[in-house]
């Protein structure tokens, strides 16, 4: 403790500004994705760069094959110090699970999945509803 008293104050304030620096990053980083036309030129780019991709799938009922639903798909890219999250809602526009699927199967990028049970292949989707794949 200072002379003041004030260290723990300093330290909580100190802590509030990185914690606001992380959030600003992570908007300024994240990209929510709804269009096909725009998920076109992501995937292109990403698949260009050749960069490795990191995917995660959100959604309802997951670990149920009948009546689980994909409904947004994550694609984190870090090439060098440059970090990008793409949230691609294919509940909103389903025909991104077919973009998706280009770069998923994709054997020239090396992908991270989580869930792998869950987000194994967009290739069996159902794409009249994003069932489960």
């Amino acid at each position: 403790m200072d002379e003041d008293g004030n260290t723990y104050e300093r330290l909580g304030q100190d802590i509030n500004k990185a914690n606001e620096r992380m959030v600003e990053f992570l908007i300024s980083s994240t990209k929510i994705v709804d269009n096909l036309e725009e998920s076109k030129l992501i995937i292109d780019e990403i698949m260009s760069s050749k960069a490795t991709v990191s995917v995660d799938c959100e959604g309802v009922n997951l670990g149920d094959r009948r009546s689980g639903k994909v409904t947004l798909v994550q694609v984190g890219v870090v090439e060098g110090l440059q970090a990008k999250a793409y949230l691609f809602d294919v509940q909103v526009e389903p025909k991104l699970a077919k973009e998706l699927e280009r770069l998923l199967e994709s054997e020239d990028i090396l992908k991270v999945r989580w869930a792998y049970a869950i987000c194994q292949s967009l290739s069996s989707i159902d794409y009249a509803n994003l069932s489960y794949f």
